[in-house]
């Protein structure tokens, strides 16, 4: 199995689940385009609400809300978790300790960060999404959403465990691309879940993480690779293209040719995700993470 990340939809049936795992992933990715027009801090429309719901699941549902049946792997849950123990387990003693996620969504990894950082900002280019952030950051809890067959569902309501140190976390409205203008000084780590091929010059979002980075300081990159001119023009594409010799691009090969004069590659690994459409419709996720820390003499 390659190290890339990859995605796999699991459906009672193969025709219905490919059907609503293609609509699901359309809306998914046609809000990701609408986010990265600038907010205007007013009125959320209907498709923030959509996504606060799909996220809110996503980032706070219970583990037993996903493992309802022993054929379900084990290690799918926890995944916001784990994004942030890896960040935890890579820093480095002396390297200052303020972290930065980039593309935060609904917050979880970026409170998840506040275990083993004394500061944590999540960025995030969606007003709806920094709002409901800030709402958990207040109250310590928030509601989400379990689908059901159908219509059916029920609202439950996660609570932040209680060695979440929330008073460290900060959240801002902003462009993954303008990290200067959002940073409050040097950085220890910074952060990407799903978020690399999902900005429109992604290359431009490594070169300013390499600037804002101590050295010393770690890059975390957790992404599934799944490039689409939805969201990023294609001569932005890091990878998964031919050239104009007809060669694939690979995308981890494209990172390493981008990163490795700045930052040597630390750890690489899979973390594994799962998102709940109903009850026998799950969508599966294998992120390739991998750990890069910026060269001390850089």
């Amino acid at each position: 199995m390659s190290s890339g990340g990859k995605e796999i939809w699991l459906g009672a049936l193969a025709g219905v689940g490919t059907f609503a795992a293609g609509l699901a992933v359309y809306k998914g990715l046609q809000y990701v385009r609408d986010r990265n027009k600038p907010s205007d801090g007013h009125s959320h429309d209907h498709s923030d609400e959509y996504m606060l719901k799909c996220f809110g699941t996503l980032h706070y549902a219970a583990p037993e809300d996903y493992l309802l049946y022993d054929c379900v792997p084990r290690d799918v849950v926890g995944f916001h978790e784990k994004c942030a123990n890896l960040c935890i387990k890579h820093r480095k003693e002396g390297v200052v300790s303020r972290a930065m996620e980039v593309g935060c969504a609904s917050g979880r990894t970026s409170f998840e960060l506040s275990r083993g950082f004394d500061s944590v900002l999540g960025v995030d280019i969606s007003q709806a999404f920094v709002d409901k952030c800030n709402e958990i950051k207040r109250t310590g809890q928030t509601e989400y959403w379990l689908p059901g067959e159908g219509e059916l569902g029920e609202t439950k309501i996660a609570h932040l465990p209680p060695e979440i140190n929330s008073s460290r976390v900060e959240f801002k409205v902003g462009d993954g691309c303008n990290l200067p203008a959002l940073s409050p000084g040097p950085l220890g780590c910074i952060i990407t879940c799903n978020t690399l091929c999902r900005v429109p010059d992604p290359a431009k979002l490594l070169e300013q993480a390499r600037d804002l980075l101590v050295p010393g300081g770690t890059l975390v990159l957790v992404e599934s690779y799944t490039w689409t001119e939805e969201t990023t023009p294609k001569d932005k594409w890091l990878g998964g293209y031919k050239d104009k010799e007809g060669k694939e691009v690979d995308t981890f090969e494209a990172l390493k040719a981008v990163l490795l004069p700045d930052f040597q590659l630390e750890e690489e690994c899979v973390l594994q995700c799962v998102s709940r459409d109903a009850p026998r419709l799950f969508f599966w996720f294998l992120d390739h993470a991998t750990v890069w820390r910026k060269r001390e003499n850089h």
